[in-house]
């Protein structure tokens, strides 16, 4: 319904919408109270923009996209006084569009089980766009609230950032460009983060117990400890599982590199294709394993204060003053959890969060 209402109210930012997130990824657990869902722009394309070119050491996941001088005047309301286009005015009418829609009393008598809608204002210094909060209401799920990201992108088909990773995983994934909000607030340039928004083929080529280890950390640390503490912030504000997702790809990359598949003369299957027949982790099978992995390299990253992603490894995640704020609480949150991945308690949290019943 909103694609077809943004196609009749703003055709400049009329956009199909993707799924990805966990559901798609296949890594989803406990209560679906989140939804990703970009939404790619069809009328905003990436040919309408110059090449590109190498950014600041500092913002080598971001890149500024400058209109050519043939597309300005449709694009001008979009764009800042250098003809870049603005994050901040993308969000400004995408959101105003997306506000109009969802204040029509039509939309809430076609969805009766929404009891509530909010609208954030991602214009505010908050660390993510999830600009819809509803409450949702219905015989399985009463009074759910659900966050959902409704991201505006610009797909890049076809390119890759030749300062990024070259690893031949990357074939297997396309970027996009994505307003990032805060970063370009406080540094007051027009910049646009360079993204993945679907990660899903690589976690169906992914070896079993790797992708279930992913899932293993992420129950962890939203139900292995609850720290009584004055002024507590769940978890997942400090220790978002988008780091444990850059791990665990990365930990798959690196795996491949070590076995008997030769990367560069066998190429990574297309996407869909089994091929994790193909590849051999030795004796490393078990989930517990690479739950526990991923908080000892969170533990150390976090430590150290560095943590890089898969698609640029040079870009520190955790330079922000929000991780330093937090990251006493970080580490021995990471250490907790990885001391309590037990076989006892291991067994339990399947059993209870991840609906998986194991017999010895």
């Amino acid at each position: 319904d909103l694609e077809n209402y943004m196609k009749e109210e703003d055709e400049q930012l009329a956009f199909e919408a993707q799924r990805c997130g966990s559901e798609e990824e296949g890594t989803k657990v406990m209560a679906r109270d989140e939804q990703d869902v970009p939404c790619i722009l069809t009328n905003v394309r990436f040919d309408m923009f110059e090449e590109p070119t190498d950014p600041d050491p500092d913002l080598n996941a971001f890149v500024e996209l400058v209109c050519k001088r043939e597309y300005r005047r449709f694009m001008r309301r979009l764009l800042d006084k250098k003809h870049r286009l603005s994050p901040s005015k993308l969000c400004k009418y995408f959101y105003r569009a997306v506000s109009k829609f969802l204040a029509r009393p039509e939309t809430l008598r076609k969805y009766p089980q929404i009891q509530r809608i909010m609208v954030k204002d991602v214009t505010e210094r908050n660390r993510r766009i999830a600009c819809l909060h509803i409450r949702w209401h219905d015989d399985v799920y009463p009074l759910l609230d659900i966050g959902i990201d409704l991201v505006p992108m610009i797909a890049l088909p076809g390119w890759w950032p030749h300062w990024g990773n070259q690893h031949p995983l990357t074939r297997q994934i396309e970027c996009v460009a994505l307003p990032k909000w805060k970063l370009t607030k406080e540094i007051e340039m027009s910049v646009m983060e360079i993204g993945v928004h679907r990660w899903g083929p690589l976690f169906s080529m992914m070896p079993y117990e790797m992708k279930e280890g992913y899932r293993l950390a992420k129950v962890v640390r939203d139900k292995g400890v609850c720290p009584i503490i004055e002024d507590w912030q769940p978890a997942s504000y400090f220790m978002d599982s988008y780091y444990m997702k850059q791990i665990i790809i990365k930990e798959y990359a690196k795996s491949l590199q070590h076995t008997a598949l030769a990367i560069t003369d066998n190429p990574i299957a297309e996407v869909g294709e089994d091929v994790t027949e193909n590849v051999e982790i030795g004796n490393i099978t078990s989930s517990l394993f690479w739950a526990k992995k991923i908080y000892e390299v969170l533990e150390k990253a976090f430590n150290e204060g560095e943590l890089t992603t898969f698609l640029f490894p040079d870009y520190n995640l955790l330079k922000d003053a929000h991780f330093r704020q937090y990251k006493g609480r970080a580490c021995h949150y990471a250490r907790l959890c990885r001391e309590l991945l037990t076989p006892q308690s291991v067994q339990h949290f399947k059993k209870a969060y991840m609906g998986i019943v194991e017999v010895d």
